[in-house]
């Protein structure tokens, strides 16, 4: 599992989602995103999934989420997204109710766009911190629709 932070966060901020996931025996990668162009970091984050033996979910948050969307198409072992609005690749998309950065409703159409697996969460914006197990659960989920 690869997550990538978005603009007003660091990696740290997976940190409750990583113990999680590495509770359930899952490896998990939280590199830093550079943050300095959707491409850039886009070609930065595609080049550490590339460099995972094996398939990988990718889950971005935030501004990681345009990240991952972009580096999914660098990268041929991406089995699933979370949170990012996609088509072809299987994607779940964690629904912050309590949202002030990004309207929960413009974050269903995106989720409905994608005909993304939903979960809602009464959360902020900050949901990987505020309700690391909500969004660890939504990771195991993806892994087991994409198995």
């Amino acid at each position: 599992m690869v997550l990538v932070h978005g603009a007003f966060a660091d990696a740290s901020s997976w940190d409750g989602v990583v113990a999680r996931l590495q509770r359930r025996g899952y490896p998990v990668i939280a590199p830093a995103n550079p943050l300095r162009s959707v491409s850039g970091d886009a070609a930065c984050i595609a080049s550490v999934v590339r460099n995972v033996r094996g398939d990988v979910i990718l889950v971005g948050h935030s501004y990681g989420g345009s990240v991952i969307t972009n580096a999914a198409r660098q990268a041929s072992n991406v089995k699933a997204l979370v949170y990012p609005v996609w088509k072809k690749i299987p994607s779940w998309a964690i629904i912050t109710t309590q949202d002030k950065a990004i309207d929960p409703n413009g974050q269903r159409w995106m989720a409905k766009r994608a005909t993304a697996h939903v979960v809602e969460v009464k959360s902020s914006h900050a949901v990987s911190v505020n309700h690391p197990g909500a969004v660890a659960d939504a990771i195991f989920d993806a892994d087991l629709g994409t198995r």
